[in-house]
This record gives structure tokens, sequence and C-alpha cells, in this order.
């Protein structure tokens, strides 16, 4: 069974893998629809700077089928593919420090929040280990969200979608975890309870015993008075027979 770190661990990894997926799929849509794509991976200006990052990533026949162009889903694709995509035929400006490293934590601009979901989703991916304590969790739940907010306010969408997809992750591990919390109180209230049951039964057969006891021993003070008592009226009756001869 996971440790309440690893549980916290694999939050983070599905709030990447899942909303902040399907955000940037959205973003590499509004900017060149699925239609499109082929358009701009055989432009000569832009084919000789993508081919190298598809061929790392094992995806060059994806795009570039041996017949025919790419007609596939944006759905299908994984958040680095769509990051080398986004990068390179979008036209989506540098942030400051430029595509590929970390962005200044003062820039807001909607490339710096992709960049920190890359950096994000790596850190993740190649992490040594699979522990998160409570409070890197809800580090980590700030930055998410508050990379999810930028980008998310720069759609058509007019929506919070995955905000809200990525905050309903959050929030059900950590209404799993509450329960999970209350279940075990319950379970030691319950074996208080039981435990209190038998003591009070244990007292009960105990002060059943003593009363048995004290019962049997008034049955035996009454034998030795009945026995003296016997002896007095045989002899009130031996004198009594005395006299009437």
């Amino acid at each position: 069974m996971a440790t309440k770190e690893e549980r916290n661990f694999m939050t983070v990894r599905l709030a990447l893998d899942k909303p902040c997926t399907n955000l940037l799929q959205e973003v590499l849509r509004q900017y060149v629809p699925e239609k499109d794509i082929h358009i701009l991976l055989n432009d000569p200006a832009k084919k000789p700077n993508i081919i190298p990052f598809l061929r790392k990533l094992k995806k060059e026949n994806t795009l570039y089928p041996q017949t025919g162009v790419f007609n596939g889903s944006y759905a299908d694709f994984d958040l680095s593919l769509l990051y080398v995509l986004i990068r390179n035929l979008t036209g989506i400006p540098n942030h400051t420090t430029g595509w590929g490293n970390a962005p200044d934590n003062l820039d807001n601009s909607t490339a710096a929040n992709i960049e920190r979901i890359r950096l994000l989703r790596n850190k993740y991916s190649h992490a040594s280990t699979s522990h998160l304590t409570d409070k890197e969790l809800n580090k980590e739940r700030k930055n998410i969200i508050s990379c999810i907010h930028g980008i998310e306010r720069t759609l058509h969408l007019n929506s919070t979608q995955f905000e809200d997809a990525a905050e309903a992750i959050f929030k059900a591990a950590k209404e799993r975890e509450d329960f999970g919390e209350n279940l075990t109180k319950c379970q030691d209230e319950i074996r208080t309870i039981q435990k209190r049951q038998v003591e009070h039964e244990n007292h009960l057969l105990k002060k059943t015993e003593e009363m048995q006891g004290n019962i049997l021993t008034v049955y035996e003070r009454l034998d030795e008075l009945e026995k003296p008592l016997e002896k007095t009226t045989r002899i009130l009756q031996d004198w009594t027979s005395g006299i009437a001869t």
C-alpha cells in the first residue's frame, strides 16, 4: 500500500500528465489547427530545426509518415512533443531567458509558464525518489495552478476548465487522505469502545461472582445459626415432654 508521501508524488505526476498535457494540446491547436500542421512541418525554414527534436523523441515517423502527411490528433501527443511543436511552430515569443532555459521568476509570459510546466514534468519524470511531503505538495500545487492559470487566460476558450481539472485532482487526493484519517480515527474509537465494553463486562462478571460468594456466605451463616436453634428446639421439646408425663 502506498504511503502518504508516495500518494503526494503521484498526485503531482497526475496533474502534470493530464490537465497540463491537455492544456498544451489546446495551446498548439489554437495557433496551429491539426489540419494545417503539415504545412508548417514541411516549411523549409522550420523543418531543419524541428527534425532533430523529433528524432530524439522518436516521433519523426509520426509527424512525417512515409506516405502522405500527418492527419492525426493532438490528443495523442505527450507533453514533451507538444513543447517541441509549440516552441518551433506557433511563433509564441521567447520568455526573457529564452526557450530551453529556466525562466525568470518574475516572467509571467505564456512561454515562461509553458517552460515551467516542461521543467516540472521533467523533474517528476526523472526524480530519484517518489516521495513528497505535504509542504512540498502544497508548493507544487501552487506552481502548477499558477502556470495553468497564466496560460489559460490567454486562450480563446474563456473558461478555467484546465485549472479546474487540476484543482479537482488535488482536491480528490486531499479528500481521500481525509477519508483515510477519518477511517483510522473511527477504527480507533471502535477499538476503544470495544475495550471499554470488555472491561465493563469483566467488571459485571466480577461483581456477580462477588455477589454469589456473599450469598453462599449467608447460606453458610444460616446453616450455622440453624444448628443451635435445632438443639434448643430439641431441648424444649424434651422439657415439654417431661412436664407432660
